[in-house]
C-alpha cells in the first residue's frame, strides 16, 4: 500500500511539474527561466519515483 500511495504522489507532483514547466499556473517573466527548470526538474525526478514504485509495488504484490 505504501508503494502504491508513492505512485501516486509521484504522479501527481510530475503533473504539477509540467504545469510550472508550461507555465499554466501563473506567468511571471522575472521567474518564468527559474520555474522552467525546476518543473523540469520536478517531471523528472517525480517520474523516476513513480516508475520505481509501480515497479516496487508490482513486484512486492507478485511474491504473495
Amino acid at each position: 500500500m505504501l508503494w502504491v500511495g508513492n505512485a501516486i504522489v509521484g504522479a501527481f507532483l510530475a503533473l504539477h511539474g509540467g504545469l510550472m514547466y508550461f507555465g499554466v499556473v501563473g506567468y511571471d517573466a522575472q521567474l518564468s527561466a527559474l520555474s522552467m527548470r525546476a518543473g523540469a526538474l520536478l517531471v523528472v525526478t517525480s517520474s523516476m519515483l513513480t516508475v520505481f514504485s509501480v515497479w516496487k509495488a508490482r513486484s512486492t504484490a507478485a511474491s504473495r
